[in-house]
Parts: structure tokens; C-alpha cells; sequence
């Protein structure tokens, strides 16, 4: 009930982020997403948290979650809006981050959100070649299969 109230109320949804002592600005969002506390990224989203936050090293919201594995605040954020192909200024795409992380089961989101395989960054790297840098056969095959490497 209190997450539904909170979505149909911003005012509800910032009043329930203080009663948890938490501020509502980017910082504290951020951080909550970086460590997975879903049900606060909930709030903030439901209070308006504009979806291009970023840190002061210029990651997303979307970037963090992909890097942390928190496959759940990746739909939340999916589901708002967010581009699931947005990169980074220097080309890295979420996908590029989760693959490198060994992330299984948010590649496979990302993929099936149509996250593009392709994608290269300034420096050249795919997330094939990421995946492969980490070892991890589940990733590697995951993207092979989506075309990757073709």
C-alpha cells in the first residue's frame, strides 16, 4: 500500500525517503542504487528523481546498477524511461559494464531489452571483448548468441 500511495504522490513518496532519514537529492539516490537498496530507489523515483542523475565520475543511475549487478533497479529504471544503449562519455555502454562484471543475469535483461551487441566504445572495447576479459562462459555465450562477435 505505501509504495502504491507513494506513486500516485511525489509529496507522499518524499516524506516517506525522510522518515528512512534519507535526503532527496542525487547523491543519496545514487548511492542507493549503487548499493542495491531497491525499495528506496522505488521512492525516489516515485517522488521524481529525474533519471540522468549522475555521479561526480559522471556515471548513471542506469551505469551503477549494470556495474553492481541489481538486475531489479535495472527494470525499475528500464521501466521509467531510461535508454537501455545510453553510454558513457567515453563510449561504455551498460551492457559493456555488466558483461565485464560477469553480470549473467543482468546481460541477460539488458539483451532482452534490446541492448545492442555492436556497440563499441572510444576505446574500441565490445562486451564481448569485456566478458571474454572476465571469463565468464555464461556471458560470453549469452552474447554470442545474440550476434555478438559476427
Amino acid at each position: 500500500m505505501l509504495v502504491m500511495d507513494c506513486a500516485k504522490n511525489p509529496e507522499f513518496a518524499r516524506a516517506a525517503l525522510a522518515q528512512m532519514n534519507m535526503s532527496y537529492d542525487s547523491e543519496t539516490f545514487l548511492k542507493c542504487v549503487e548499493e542495491g537498496n531497491t525499495a528506496a530507489v522505488k521512492l525516489f523515483l516515485a517522488a521524481g528523481m529525474p533519471l540522468d542523475a549522475r555521479t561526480k565520475y559522471d556515471a548513471t543511475a542506469f551505469m551503477l546498477a549494470a556495474h553492481n549487478g541489481h538486475r531489479e533497479i535495472l527494470e525499475l529504471l528500464l521501466d521509467a524511461g531510461v535508454n537501455v544503449n545510453a553510454a558513457s562519455e567515453d563510449g561504455v555502454t551498460p551492457l559493456m559494464a555488466a558483461a565485464h562484471q560477469g553480470h549473467t543475469a543482468v546481460v541477460k535483461l539488458l539483451l532482452a531489452r534490446g541492448a545492442g551487441v555492436h556497440a563499441t566504445s572510444n576505446s574500441g572495447l565490445t562486451a564481448l571483448l569485456l566478458a571474454q576479459d572476465n571469463g565468464n562462459p555464461e556471458v560470453i555465450r549469452l552474447l554470442r548468441d545474440a550476434g555478438a562477435g559476427k
